[in-house]
């Protein structure tokens, strides 16, 4: 019996060096693989999803726009969604940190008039390491109209996530630095989704700009405005690549007849 005993501890040797050389050779057969970096969503057509790219992570996107509307206001970003006619935008942001980004934002009209503008800015997301179901993103920067008028802007997104169902807001304010603007021309956007499988989110965005209209009868767009529609988005190539589309219709009187909007980002 005894000769078993070294015979039993090499065979139990040699069995032991075969996993740890195999473990040396295939780490990632015995460790498991890093946690997928963090990338900023894109689910909405007009919310501003509470999300930024994580540290030197960028995101690039493009949206195409076109309002059956009947006024000339030049704005064409969060406080005025339904300028008359087509608008190409193109965007970009990239972290800076894990909580802190930088955007801008570029647009054309189609049509008659190609004039173009521009915002820029830093978008803040205090939350965005927390393990929690709420995210919050704190915005501001500089604001250029197609008019050529120099302004400001801020705005607060944040979302909440119950299971499949995503819930979204987001307010926006801005001042135009020119003489007969409103103080401040104020947008609210209240948005819901749910996700069908891996890939399709279906929901509804409503959206109420000109909100500075209820307090100042002299508001220089002519009131408050109101539009809704449904919406479709679609998460692609693990969460890279975002589209989203959909049609809106007005509510109230002066709100522009159907809004239609499609948007395309991607993340890396």
């Amino acid at each position: 019996m005894r000769p078993r005993i070294p015979f039993l501890a090499l065979a139990l040797g040699a069995l032991l060096s075969t996993q740890a050389a195999r473990a040396d050779d295939e780490p990632d057969a015995v460790r498991p693989p890093d946690a997928a970096p963090r990338r900023a969503e894109r689910p909405w057509l007009y919310a501003d999803d509470a999300t930024t790219p994580g540290q030197w992570q960028t995101l690039v996107g493009t949206r195409l726009t076109y309002s059956a509307g009947d006024r000339s206001v030049t704005r064409p970003f969060a406080s005025n969604a339904s300028t008359p006619g087509g608008l190409a935008e193109v965007n970009g942001e990239v972290g800076l940190l894990s909580t802190l980004s930088v955007a801008a934002t570029g647009v054309m009209g189609l049509g008659d008039t190609l004039s173009g503008g521009m915002t820029a800015g830093l978008r803040f997301a205090p939350l965005a390491d927390a393990k929690i179901p709420f995210r919050l993103v704190l915005g501001g920067g500089y604001l250029l109209e197609r008019s050529a008028g120099n302004g400001m802007f801020f705005r607060v997104a944040a979302t909440y996530d119950a299971g499949a169902f995503r819930f979204g807001g987001t307010f926006h304010g801005e001042h135009i630095f020119l003489p007969g603007r409103d103080s401040v021309d104020a947008m609210m956007i209240l948005a819901a989704n749910v996700k069908l499988g891996h890939i399709v989110r279906l929901g509804v965005e409503y959206v109420a700009q000109d909100l500075e209209g209820y307090v100042d009868r002299e508001e220089a767009e002519g009131g408050v405005r109101h539009f809704l529609g449904p919406t479709s988005s679609f998460e692609l190539l693990e969460k890279r690549l975002f589209v989203a589309f959909g049609p809106a219709v007005g509510l109230s009187y002066g709100s522009p007849k159907l809004v239609g909007r499609a948007s395309v980002a991607y993340a890396f």
